[in-house]
């Protein structure tokens, strides 16, 4: 088992560095644009006030459908589909059946789906109705802080008791997979600690990340949120008081340090796709530096596999590959396609190793009643 896996990364990292075809294994799915918060690091909800016309050419569930039948060979070997949007689970009235075509047509798959909880007894509905053909669906809710902060960085009042009502409602139903993330900015950069301790309080696993900025976010020169440099190290004394033990956290609060460069490679537009609300298909939701052109196609006009073996393709990624973002949607993905960088941090930089190895027990353990 672990010498195939080994064969398999190595095999994987090889396609990678001599820009060749590999089957996806990650699809962030971008379901829809509209969203019903009113967030200050990200203005993704104005996407149709801005273009009303636009909403018209989401992707509708028979277009998905069509999409994975059509190319079910070669997505054969994704592991994960993740729904995000805009809020796919509160927005699309169609949400529940676009998750059973994808978990019929690809019964391995796991999916999952990120929302701002604000609307609780809708999210409970839904997610009851796919629990029903779907036991292992995972959720990930934001918890950006505790109270009136929260409701001010996501610009709704109540958000933080609409999100946390959200969270229990999912724990009634029995969903073991579900994460708390925190989005950092100017409003709550100094109560990671305090976040974290609630949210594990909860029975919920706790992330934190720097907000990205980028034309998918719509947040292009906005400094509101932005922090400086003065504060990026209060971020990292936090990180390194309460989250030493977490890679992501600790490579992010290292990298804020000037202590370790980013080592893994990235994988995204190889093992790693984002396919947006129209159906475009990215390496990733970031805007990166030298392409002017991220898309590699549209699914509604071409096979899979053409367009990721096009030279439009192998130039994107070519580019793609100097990236050095730490956006945690895609290292997520391309630590598991090269988890040597794991081991490296775990060698030479992780101070809490006990721990670390703990939490991943813990992971593995609530994993392994739904499998």
């Amino acid at each position: 088992m672990y010498i195939k896996y080994i064969r398999d990364t190595v095999k994987t990292y090889y396609r990678r560095t001599f820009n060749l075809y590999i089957k996806p294994r990650f699809i962030n799915f971008l379901l829809t644009y509209r969203c019903n918060s009113r967030c200050i690091m990200c203005n993704i909800w104005d996407t149709y006030n801005l273009n009303p016309d636009a909403r018209k050419e989401e992707l509708s569930a028979g277009e998905i459908e069509k999409f994975i039948v059509d190319n079910l060979d070669d997505l054969s070997e994704v592991r994960n589909f993740g729904l995000s949007g805009g809020d796919p689970l509160l927005m699309r009235d169609d949400f529940v059946r676009i998750v059973r075509i994808i978990k019929d047509h690809l019964p391995r798959v796991r999916i999952g789906v990120q929302t701002n909880g604000l609307l609780p007894d809708l999210a409970y509905a839904r997610l009851k109705e796919v629990l029903a053909f779907n036991p292992d669906f995972s959720i990930a809710v934001s918890i950006d802080a505790i109270g009136e902060t929260h409701d001010k960085i996501r610009g709704v009042p109540q958000a933080f008791e609409k999100a946390r009502e959200t969270i229990k409602l999912a724990q009634k139903l029995g969903i073991k997979s579900i994460t708390a993330g925190m989005t950092l900015n100017r409003y709550n950069y100094k109560e990671i600690k305090k976040v974290k301790d609630y949210v594990e309080s909860l029975g919920v696993e706790f992330s934190c990340f720097l907000p990205e900025v980028s034309g998918y976010f719509q947040n292009v020169g906005v400094k509101d949120f932005q922090l400086t440099d003065e504060e990026l190290y209060d971020v990292a004394k936090e990180l390194k008081d309460c989250c030493g033990y977490h890679y992501y956290m600790d490579n992010l609060r290292l990298q804020i340090e000037g202590k370790r460069k980013r080592r893994l490679p990235c994988f995204s537009g190889f093992t790693s796709l984002v396919i947006d609300p129209y159906g475009n298909v990215k390496p990733c939701v970031l805007t990166v530096s030298g392409i002017e052109d991220s898309i590699f196609g549209n699914i509604r006009n071409q096979p899979l596999k053409a367009m990721l073996t096009s030279t439009h393709a192998a130039n994107i990624r070519k580019k793609i590959k100097k990236c050095s973002c730490w956006c945690q949607c895609e290292v997520s993905s391309s630590v598991i396609s090269y988890p040597f960088d794991i081991l490296q941090w775990l060698i030479f930089y992780c101070r809490h190793r006990k721990e670390f190895l703990r939490h991943i027990q813990q992971k593995k353990e609530r994993l392994s009643t739904l499998l």
